[in-house]
């Protein structure tokens, strides 16, 4: 990070990452987080760059090129995107339904690695104290398929979740709760609705609809299994 403002020899200091990247198991290497911005060195924001740099990562180091606009990231292992977040409440929720077309497209791990952030107050654009749209978020993220980091302001200064952090990363969780293992796996689509926004995950022989922005009557067939304030989730066969 800051790039543009260091004297650092870039081959060096990414060869020394992953050699201690190397020694631990658990390790995932970034190249760079939007290398595209002002802040990077100028050769980051060509992604030729960052294959060079990711080549010098030892082969068993999951790596990642680093994060841009969705439909331009890629290269490594997995693929690190930004997902849109929007100016309204719902939006940075219903921007993950494009995370079907993005693991299509790659090939590969897509991972949501800087979503809307939670804090104690929300700014429309960057954060939110909604925990019903964190764990819509969750939910919705898991039906397409890509994975997620949980982005909030404490983390910022390695602060443990508290108040509304707290309350968004409880309802997160909640994602892994609710819907099946392998749910990734299943198909996925978006509904038709005469209000707010309705998406469907099919897994062997069941279905399940998450509707979000507002209230919404049970789809046909299918029964309401949890309720929330301007979301839902519907299960059936």
């Amino acid at each position: 990070a800051d790039t543009a403002d260091l004297t650092v020899d870039l081959d060096a200091h990414v060869a020394a990452v992953g050699r201690i990247a190397a020694e631990h198991p658990n390790a995932f290497v970034e190249i760079a987080n939007e290398p595209f911005h002002p802040t990077q060195h100028p050769s980051l924001h060509d992604r030729a760059t960052l294959a060079r740099l990711a080549a010098l990562i030892p082969g068993p180091v999951v790596v990642a090129f680093g994060s841009d606009a969705p439909g331009r990231s890629g290269g490594g292992d997995y693929v690190t995107v930004h997902m849109p977040r929007g100016d309204t409440p719902w939006e940075h929720v219903g921007a993950l339904a494009q995370g079907r077309d993005l693991v299509t497209k790659y090939g590969r791990p897509v991972v949501s690695d800087e979503p809307m952030g939670a804090a104690e107050t929300a700014q429309p654009g960057r954060r939110d104290n909604s925990a019903e749209r964190f764990r819509a978020a969750a939910l919705l993220t898991r039906m397409t398929g890509m994975h997620a980091t949980f982005h909030y302001e404490g983390g910022l200064h390695a602060r443990i979740p508290r108040g509304a952090e707290k309350a968004a990363f409880d309802a997160w969780r909640e994602a892994w709760t609710i819907l099946p293992r392998g749910i990734e796996q299943g198909t996925f689509r978006k509904l038709q609705t005469p209000k707010g926004e309705a998406y469907e995950s099919r897994l062997d022989g069941r279905r399940w609809v998450l509707t979000i922005g507002g209230p919404s009557d049970p789809p046909a067939g299918l029964t309401r299994q949890s309720t929330w304030r301007e979301s839902a989730l519907f299960v059936g066969k």
